[in-house]
């Protein structure tokens, strides 16, 4: 029973100094985890520079809708591929998000995916009685 003990020790050590090296050539880096679509096109989004259109800004505006909102829209909004147009070979792809904030109300957000920039195009708040007139 000792030798069993004493090989399990020793498993235990090269364990735990594996993960400290492990941890120490790989820990820095960003790694992600989920492989969905939706998951891998949000991760791109997040990574851009931020940018809305006069009509989006005006809409924002209109429904209250916070800027600093957009760093949950991009981890938890749902993207509507059907809607999409992605699959075209175009430069900047467009993809409706559906997000549903805290307070229960759900937004849809049609966004422009470019190479160096995430553009919104419109904000829409779902069974909304505001009337925005933009330009």
């Amino acid at each position: 029973m000792k030798v069993y003990l004493k090989r399990f020790f020793y498993f235990g050590i090269g364990v735990f100094f594996g993960t400290l090296i492990v941890y120490a050539l790989f820990g820095d880096r960003d790694i992600q985890c989920s492989y969905f679509p939706n998951d891998r096109v949000l991760y791109d989004m997040r990574k851009k520079e931020l940018k809305a259109s006069p009509f989006a800004q005006c809409q924002m505006d209109c429904y209250q809708f916070n800027d600093s909102l957009f760093d949950n829209v991009l981890r938890e909004a749902k993207i509507n591929f059907k809607q999409s147009q992605a699959k075209e070979d175009i430069l900047c792809k467009k993809y409706p998000l559906t997000w549903k904030g805290s307070d229960g109300q759900v937004w849809q957000i049609l966004t422009q995916n470019c190479k160096e920039e995430l553009r919104i195009l419109s904000v829409v708040l779902e069974g909304s009685d505001a009337t925005c007139i933009c330009p």
